[in-house]
């Protein structure tokens, strides 16, 4: 596993450039950009999270399929929903054998999920959002890779709730 330190490097640039653009909604769009490369997925998401609603918004992806599931809505279900609703993160290293797993969006898209790294956005208590990274290089996700992009997320998560905040 490389060291957090490598991995928070190669993404930090598109970070940056987003929050001096005073945009904090594509944070996660470079974020996504930075960590599926670095982390060497074929895929990820960021799914803005309405709470009180129990609905995901899929706002950003990265992958082969990025334009076909842009903007898709759905309630708190799959590994992403669970996620969203039991503040957990979770790895998934065999997705079609997790009863969790959501397997509409593959059967539209094609794409074949296979392993799952999700991790909840919470910033003061508040749930913002979920990332979910699919399908490393590597074949499996460790929980190294957990740990590392749970405390990636959570330093981007208060960073833009701040920027936010100011607006």
């Amino acid at each position: 596993m490389r060291e957090r330190a490598e991995i928070l490097a190669e993404i930090t640039g598109g970070i940056r450039q987003a929050l001096a653009a005073h945009e904090p909604e594509r944070v996660w769009d470079a974020f996504l950009k930075g960590i599926c490369p670095a982390m060497k997925c074929a895929a990820g998401s960021y799914f803005a999270a309405d709470d009180e609603r129990k609905k995901l918004t899929l706002l950003f992806v990265y992958g082969p399929h990025a334009p076909e599931i842009k903007n898709m809505m759905m309630s708190y279900e799959g590994v992403v929903g669970w996620v969203a609703e039991k503040r957990q993160a979770m790895l998934v290293n065999d997705a079609a054998k997790d009863a969790r797993f959501f397997k509409a969006v593959d059967d539209a898209t094609g794409f074949k999920t296979t392993h799952i790294l999700c991790v909840p956005v919470i910033y003061a208590g508040r749930l913002l959002g979920v990332v979910e990274l699919m399908n490393p290089a590597k074949g499996i996700f460790t929980e190294d890779d957990l740990d590392t992009v749970n405390y990636i997320c959570a330093g981007v998560a208060r960073v833009v709730a701040v920027q936010e905040q100011e607006r």
